[in-house]
């Protein structure tokens, strides 16, 4: 007899353990407990739910009303209607009924055997919801992080549009500059040749140095456009690239704009550095940082403005400082102009994209930093890039 009750105690306690899904381990238990003491029916019900969240055996309906909720220890019904008896294993949230024949086997060795170990299935049917619980939560938590990635990537595809059309406006105006002289020199020209045919003074050698210098205006025309195009195709991979070329790049861009505001650019060349970049990124950061100092001389009305650039090697990075004599930055707005829209020029149609882009730019495609400081005259923005050899 010991013997037994130990093989069933074993069996049971081992079947507690066998998986983290409520109605599996409660299916195990049921299924071990029902075949080694001759249960014809059995089932585990949960307080409040209208039917058993598991049950096997045959199809009986033995009530046992309230009498679960006032007992604490495992305990024999008897069902006099029916001629049956059950144990039953009052839990935490529920009871398991293990439904014998009347005339079956004497049920109070089991009983005591079953107490023994009903703690431990609370414990497993307590795990298993809160594995259940952590699962769903889990679950929610994921959906949400997914959830919350994919309205950054939606709000960051924004802001690159909204970006991509702000920049385009800048270079419209840029290109209108750059076309403005070329194009009054082609006119000026155009009616000179009419005017001379008109009084029949057209002298073949001026004629053909004429076209020749509309042939050049046109030509200059022509690879400001390719300037520009280049500049909007997007980079497929890293070049590798003359820094002083880059910058000079995008100083071809901006001057014919700068030179018509009087805002003298100076730009010192130092060693010749290359290493692998994305081109265009870099010139779309220089024109962003360019464009703000430009915005900040015009806004605050500067005598002599100018704009200085130059970079150097710093152990195995290279900095890019462009400085400006435009009364600096604010102490209070310094912190926030990496911020996406923030501007302090709204009124003036400004977007607050353009220092952020950068940011962005320059810390997740360049693998550097880009930070201002304020000088004794103005700003200084301090572009820093590891050099990718």
């Amino acid at each position: 007899m010991l013997i037994q009750k130990l093989t069933l105690s074993y069996e049971c306690l081992n079947a507690i353990g066998t998986s983290w899904k409520l109605e599996e381990m409660i299916f195990n238990v049921m299924t071990t407990f029902s075949r080694k003491t001759g249960a014809i029916s059995s089932k585990y019900q949960i307080f409040d739910d209208d039917f058993p969240l598991v049950k096997i055996g045959k199809n009986i309906e033995a009530s046992v009303d309230n009498v679960i909720l006032e007992n604490k220890n495992t305990f024999i019904y008897m069902h006099k209607d029916l001629n049956l008896k059950s144990i039953i294993i009052p839990l935490n949230n529920g009871y398991l009924q293990f439904i014998y024949k009347k005339r079956a086997i004497d049920l109070n060795t089991i009983v005591s055997i079953f107490d023994n170990f009903r703690e431990k299935i609370d414990m497993a049917i307590n795990s298993c919801n809160n594995i259940k619980d952590l699962k769903f939560l889990n679950e929610k938590l994921e959906y949400k992080v997914k959830s919350e990635i994919e309205k950054n990537r939606q709000s960051e595809k924004m802001i690159i549009a909204q970006s991509k059309q702000a920049v385009m406006g800048e270079m419209i105006e840029m290109i209108a500059h750059q076309w403005r002289q070329p194009i009054t020199a082609v006119s000026m020209i155009s009616n000179n040749l009419i005017y001379s045919l008109a009084i029949d003074n057209l002298d073949k050698n001026v004629f053909l140095k004429e076209l020749n210098t509309i042939n050049s205006q046109v030509i200059f025309l022509s690879e400001t456009i390719d300037n520009f195009r280049s500049f909007f195709k997007p980079a497929i991979k890293k070049e590798k690239v003359s820094l002083q070329q880059i910058i000079q790049d995008a100083i071809s861009l901006v001057d014919k704009q700068l030179e018509n505001k009087n805002i003298k650019l100076y730009f010192k060349i130092s060693e010749n550095i290359k290493f692998y970049l994305f081109k265009n990124e870099l010139i779309q950061v220089l024109l962003n940082v360019i464009a703000n100092a430009k915005d900040a001389l015009l806004e605050n009305d500067v005598d002599e403005p100018f704009i200085k650039i130059d970079y150097e090697k710093v152990d195995d990075s290279i900095c890019i400082n462009i400085e400006d004599n435009a009364k600096g930055i604010k102490k209070s707005v310094m912190p926030k102009i990496f911020e996406p829209y923030f501007s302090t020029k709204l009124e003036k149609n400004g977007t607050g994209l353009g220092l952020y882009m950068s940011k962005i730019i320059v810390t997740e495609y360049m693998n550097g930093e880009i930070y201002a400081l304020n000088t004794k005259v103005g700003a200084k923005f301090v572009i820093k890039i590891r050099i990718d050899k």
